[in-house]
């Protein structure tokens, strides 16, 4: 009896091992959203790439786990439910950690630190408003000021002239209009009057040095006006208020929904960002709100959309692993990708597929 049951249990041993070797053997079943560069996208060959899928594979490799990709394509929210039912072992993708998720699923340690911005249409920049443009606060400031030294100096030099000069009357009302038309000439050409006395001179001297100055200043900002009118886009987005009333599509079931609708949007629902952008330079939205470094890559690649991202950021996030609950998995995961940040690996990944958010990969 006793060899009997000894029997049974190096069969259940025996059996108990062969199934954890198949487990081990089974693939892991990695979900890519295959069209988010640079976080994750296919190549025309076939080939996964992208910040998260490089950084992926270096974990597989140093914790020598067996994997195969799968290509999904479909909203956040359809793809948080696939790893809710364990559909997928880990999915890839710019997918962000919010509160509402981490009830349904667990995440890594983040990989990626990704910004909330809006992509917008370009504007065509008519005549009065490039005129318009011109009209900001320092130029008024500044010919508010000169207006003032001007009217100083006319009574200045007239005070100064008046009975010596010949051709400034000693009256006020003949004088001043006889020093203002001096004064002017000063400012515009070479000086065609010689005042006789000491303080006629030294009043024309400063106001030629105060002219110099105001044509400095008013020729800089005109030129720097200009400039940014003419070879920078414009937007009539300033701040996260000016989106009250505007059509704007996020992705559902995102962060980015939520808080568009917080501002006073009227938000259109899609599947993807990526695919709004195109949308977008046709009218049928105001704005797309979603991962600036996702939109900002799709507008880059696609310069006919005639379409750019404004320089307001609504609000910072991460991307990070979407792991099913409870998966032994993510311990793994969460040590190699610490050991990889710590090494500066994944600033070398992002240096590769976005020079200019390497940032975004410091931890």
């Amino acid at each position: 009896m006793k060899k009997l049951h000894f029997i049974i249990i190096i069969f259940l041993c025996l059996f108990t091992q062969q199934i954890f070797a198949a487990d081990e053997s089974t693939p892991l079943r990695v979900g890519v959203m295959f069209d988010e560069d640079p976080v994750s996208y296919v190549t025309p060959s076939g080939e996964y790439r992208g910040i998260g899928v490089d950084i992926w594979k270096e974990i597989a490799i140093r914790n020598n786990l067996n994997y195969k990709f799968i290509k999904i394509k479909g909203s956040i929210l359809d793809v948080v439910e696939d790893a809710k039912i364990s559909k997928y072992d880990v999915i890839i993708g710019p997918i962000a950690v919010t509160n509402q998720r981490l009830q349904q699923v667990d995440f890594s340690r983040p990989f990626f630190l990704s910004r909330i911005g809006i992509a917008v249409p370009n504007e065509k920049e008519s005549f009065w408003n490039i005129l318009g443009n011109f009209f900001t606060k320092p130029v008024l400031a500044l010919v508010v000021i000169f207006f003032i030294l001007f009217v100083i100096f006319t009574h200045l030099f007239w005070y100064y002239e008046r009975g010596k000069s010949e051709q400034v009357a000693k009256e006020y009302n003949p004088g001043i209009w006889q020093s203002m038309w001096y004064t002017g000439i000063f400012f515009l050409r070479d000086v065609i009057h010689d005042p006789p006395s000491l303080g006629g001179r030294i009043v024309s001297a400063l106001w030629v040095i105060c002219a110099l100055v105001f044509i400095t200043a008013f020729t800089a900002i005109v030129t720097s006006t200009l400039t940014l009118t003419l070879f920078t886009h414009q937007s009539s987005l300033h701040n996260p208020r000016d989106l009250y009333g505007k059509t704007v599509a996020v992705e559902a079931g995102s962060e980015e929904e939520v808080l568009v609708k917080k501002y006073g949007a009227k938000v259109i629902s899609v599947k993807s960002p990526v695919d709004a952008v195109h949308d977008l330079a046709a009218g049928e939205y105001d704005a797309v709100v979603g991962p600036y470094e996702v939109l900002s890559n799709v507008i880059q690649h696609t310069p006919s959309a005639n379409v750019h991202m404004t320089s307001l950021i609504l609000s910072h996030e991460s991307f990070a692993y979407v792991i099913p609950t409870l998966s032994k998995l993510r311990q793994k995961v969460d040590f190699a990708l610490t050991k990889l940040q710590d090494e500066r690996w994944t600033h070398d990944v992002c240096s590769r597929y976005a020079v200019h958010f390497t940032h975004s990969c410091e931890f």
